[in-house]
Order: C-alpha cells, then sequence, then structure tokens
C-alpha cells in the first residue's frame, strides 16, 4: 500500500504533463497557421465573395418585389422609377466586383478548357471592340447579347451584367 501513492501521483502527473504539452502544441500550431497569409487572404476573398453574391441575389429579389408591389398598386410609378434605378445601380456595381474578383483567374481558365479540349477556346470579346451597330445585330442573333451596350452575356440571364438593361422580356403564365 505504501508502494500505491506515489505511483499514482506518478501517473497523474505524467498525465497532467501531456494534458499541457498537448494544449501548448495546439497554441503553437495556431500561430503557425495565422501567419501563412495566403490561407487568411484565400479566407478573406471567399467570405467577399460570398457576401458579394449574396447581395446580387438580394438586389434582384428587391428588383423582381418592387415590380411586383408596382403591379397590385402599392408604389407609385414615380417609386418604382426610383427603388428600381437604385437597386439596379448598385446591383451593377456588386456585378462589377464580382467580375474583377474574377478577372485575375480567366487566363489560367481559359488555359484549363484549352488543355482539356485539346482546341483553342476562343475568348469574349471584348465590349469596347464591338460597334453599336454591330451589338444590336447580334442582340437578335443571340439573346445572351445587351442590345445596349453590346456585352455578352450568359444565355439563361435576365439582365446585362453591365450596364443592367433587360436582356429579354420575361414570359408570364
Amino acid at each position: 500500500m505504501s508502494n500505491a501513492l506515489p505511483l499514482f501521483f506518478v501517473i497523474a502527473a505524467g498525465l497532467c504533463l501531456s494534458f499541457v504539452l498537448f494544449w501548448l502544441w495546439q497554441s503553437f500550431r495556431g500561430l503557425m497557421l495565422l501567419r501563412d497569409t495566403s490561407v487568411g487572404t484565400s479566407a478573406h476573398r471567399d467570405l467577399e465573395r460570398e457576401r458579394l453574391l449574396h447581395e446580387k441575389q438580394e438586389l434582384l429579389t428587391a428588383i423582381r418585389d418592387v415590380r411586383l408591389e408596382h403591379e397590385l398598386g402599392k408604389v407609385s410609378d414615380a417609386d418604382l422609377a426610383r427603388l428600381e434605378q437604385d437597386y439596379r445601380s448598385r446591383a451593377r456595381e456588386v456585378l462589377r466586383e464580382l467580375e474583377e474578383q474574377l478577372a485575375p483567374h480567366r487566363p489560367r481558365a481559359q488555359l484549363l478548357l484549352e488543355q482539356a479540349l485539346g482546341t483553342p477556346v476562343p475568348a469574349k470579346a471584348a465590349p469596347a471592340a464591338a460597334s453599336p451597330s454591330s451589338g444590336s445585330d447580334a442582340a437578335e442573333a443571340d439573346p445572351g447579347v445587351c442590345s445596349q451596350c453590346g456585352v455578352a452575356n450568359d444565355n439563361d440571364a435576365v439582365f446585362c451584367k453591365k450596364c443592367g438593361a433587360r436582356l429579354h422580356s420575361e414570359v408570364t403564365g
């Protein structure tokens, strides 16, 4: 019995020491991860992109809701015009910010597409290169091209990503 008490204290001290060393290691590891700036910057960019995507969705919903409220007679024509202009201008800013975030990645994506397909993929034409007359002709041929500014948009886009103009009328049923 006299040997059991010191043995108990040695085991307890060993467990305490291993517990303390474990937490010191976790703290040290946490400090080393904080030094890696690319991880923090990447996480910040992801959060910023998520915020912008959420704001874009909220703005598109707000535009749709204001139109619905106008159709129901709850919003006057003047208020509709003012609110829609405000929402559209902010939506253009958000879309521009999202586009700027993607711009550095476009050459790499182009290269990956060319490697995967085995053929050169044509890049989208710059909006400044298109003349106003060719922009309206292109809009008739391709529903994704804006008739106002001539920018190529996704085929399922409702609004132009550059100027915010409506690309085609929505079918209501």
